[in-house]
This record gives C-alpha cells, sequence and structure tokens, in this order.
C-alpha cells in the first residue's frame, strides 16, 4: 500500500525483455501495467511505459537506454525507471550452442550505465529476474537447473551494482522458484514465459514489496 497523491500523474519507464513485454500473456499487457493498476490509487493519473524487448541481453538495454528514457521522462516531475533484466543473459551462458559466457565486468558497466541512465531523470528500482522451470530444456542445449544456476550469478551482480550505487533491488527469483501458483503458470507456458497467471503473481509480488512502495513515493515526491 503506498500513497502516491491521486491528483500527480506519474511517469515510470519499465526497462527490460520478453517478461518485461509480456509475452505469453493472454491479457497482453505483462506485469507493469498489472502492477500500476494494483499499486495507484488513481491508474488513469499513470503513464506506464513499457520499454521491454524480447531477447535483450543487459548489454542491449544498456545501449538503448538513454535514448529511450529521455524521450519518456525528460522534464517530467514525477518521473521513474523500473529495471528487470538479466534472463537472457543466463540463457545464453547456460546455451550449448551459441554461448556466451558471462562476464562479471561487462556485466557490471552495462548495469551502471543502465541505473545511472535512469537516475538521471528521477529513483531508480532494480528488480530480480524472475525464474525458469527447472525442467525446461531449450533448443540451444541450454536446460533449466543450468540456467538457475547462472541466473543466481547474474543475481549476485546485480545486487553488488545496486548497492555501488545506491539503487534499491527487489529480490523475488528464489521466492519466485517456490511459489506453487507461478510454477503453474511456467509449466502451461514455455517454461520461460508464464501464462496470465503468473504475471499475476509476478505483479502482486512486486506490489507487496516495501520496497516499491518506497520507489512510487519517491517518485511522486
Amino acid at each position: 500500500m503506498n500513497a502516491v497523491p491521486p491528483s500527480r500523474k506519474l511517469c515510470i519507464a519499465f526497462l527490460g525483455d520478453s517478461i518485461t513485454v509480456g509475452d505469453g500473456d493472454a491479457r497482453g499487457t505483462g506485469w507493469p501495467a498489472r502492477l500500476m493498476a494494483a499499486t495507484s490509487p488513481n491508474p488513469v493519473r499513470m503513464h506506464c511505459y513499457n520499454l521491454g524487448i524480447g531477447g535483450n541481453l543487459i548489454a542491449d538495454v544498456a545501449r538503448r537506454c538513454q535514448t529511450k528514457l529521455a524521450a519518456r521522462l525528460t522534464g517530467r516531475d514525477g518521473a521513474g525507471t523500473a529495471l528487470m533484466i538479466g534472463v537472457n543473459d543466463a540463457l545464453r551462458a547456460s546455451a550449448t550452442v551459441n554461448t556466451m559466457p558471462l562476464d562479471k565486468d561487462a556485466l557490471s558497466q552495462n548495469l551502471s550505465t543502465t541505473i545511472r541512465a535512469g537516475q538521471l531523470y528521477g529513483p531508480v528500482v532494480v528488480i530480480e529476474p524472475a525464474p525458469v522451470l527447472p525442467s525446461l530444456v531449450r533448443d540451444d542445449g541450454g536446460v533449466g537447473e543450468v540456467i538457475l544456476r547462472k541466473l543466481n550469478e547474474v543475481n549476485s551482480i546485480l545486487g553488488d551494482v545496486c548497492t555501488s550505487l545506491n539503487a534499491p533491488l527487489i529480490l523475488q527469483t528464489e521466492a519466485l522458484s517456490k511459489h506453487q501458483a507461478f510454477s503453474s503458470a511456467l509449466e502451461h507456458g514455455d517454461g520461460l514465459h508464464p501464462t496470465a497467471a503468473g504475471y499475476d503473481v509476478l505483479a502482486g509480488n512486486i506490489a507487496e514489496s516495501p520496497i516499491w512502495s518506497e520507489f512510487l513515493s519517491q517518485v511522486a515526491n
């Protein structure tokens, strides 16, 4: 629960990949729109910019963040950026073909670039990626258990960078991996993207975080 003034129009840009876009979601909105509806007393006063692009790596988001954010948040007096990214880096690192090992220095630099770009316009909150199904088997040879281990490595880098840049981090990968409804939504999806029920869980989990409430309060002020 947060106390965003109902008369204030807030602009939140969501940077991410296909999970942010909402692939597999029958409602076609993904988690950002659900989150805004759940945490704003007046969703009509919200501008929710979904800037997810399927397949994006952390480096891809770093390359496009400045231009995308500048076009939407410049001059706004109630702006913020939410970032959920990293699952594709874990996928590439766990593949047996076209693999791309995790480069901690490069990932750290690109994450720093993205967070700093958002901080030019207002508060930034970073959210851990959602987990994949442990039994997932991909065409590139990646399997769920290995992907999850790589995702933990990505999350460790996220934590280090967020600490260094004083950016709040919402933890969720481990909790969602143990969430029965989310796991079921992955099973009914493709193992990577949940069905609509999973996006409900994802948005609800973030909405319940006091870190998210504090982020919105900072944007409003």
